[in-house]
């Protein structure tokens, strides 16, 4: 009777240990397919804000990004002139929102001095 008993915890201890190899064989699945997930994610992302990139060059030169110096080159003079305009508004427009309403630390939006001065002086933290 010991012996059975004993024959039984040993096949219990031996399952209970392929079940803890095959649940980290499965978390690690489960990252992997995470981290397609995410990077289909991300890719369409890219892909949206690059298209809405050449509609942004589109409505403003009436080209695309990859021939947008033709086309500004043969736009008048009005149109190339309100362009940028138009587009230095619209972002000072959103600044202005995220300062009023505090979107972002310090009323600006942190840039490439920010990075390099936060490597060098905070030990490479920097503010989200």
């Amino acid at each position: 009777m010991k012996t059975d008993l004993l024959r039984m915890l040993v096949k219990i201890r031996k399952q209970g240990k392929k079940l803890r190899s095959r649940a980290g064989d499965l978390a690690t699945l489960r990252v992997w397919l995470f981290a397609l997930l995410i990077g289909g994610f991300v890719g369409y992302g890219v892909l949206g804000f690059r298209y809405s990139i050449d509609q942004v060059s589109l409505i403003a030169f009436g080209e695309t990004e990859e021939t947008i110096a033709t086309g500004a080159a043969s736009l008048g003079v009005m149109r190339a002139w309100l362009a940028p305009v138009i587009a230095g508004l619209i972002v000072s427009l959103i600044l202005y929102f995220a300062d009023k309403y505090r979107w972002l630390e310090d009323g600006r939006a942190q840039g490439v001095a920010d990075v390099i001065e936060s490597r060098a002086v905070k030990g490479g933290q920097i503010s989200l």
